[in-house]
């Protein structure tokens, strides 16, 4: 494999990641944070356990 084609390939594949990560983990995180300022607001909901769930779906 040349440098050329090693440096297209490896461009491509943070390509791949980069919008991956725009398109899926980034509104997760968002959904996360917005369960933790909700659950810190109103306790009697109890959204930890949720927060916690989508917490361990994006890591």
């Amino acid at each position: 494999m040349t440098a050329g084609a090693y440096r297209a390939l490896l461009f491509a594949a943070s390509q791949l990641v980069g919008q991956f990560a725009a398109g899926a983990l980034t509104p997760f995180v968002r959904i996360y944070l917005a369960f933790c300022f909700a659950a810190s607001l109103t306790p009697g909901l109890h959204l930890e356990a949720l927060a916690k769930a989508v917490k361990t779906a994006v890591s």
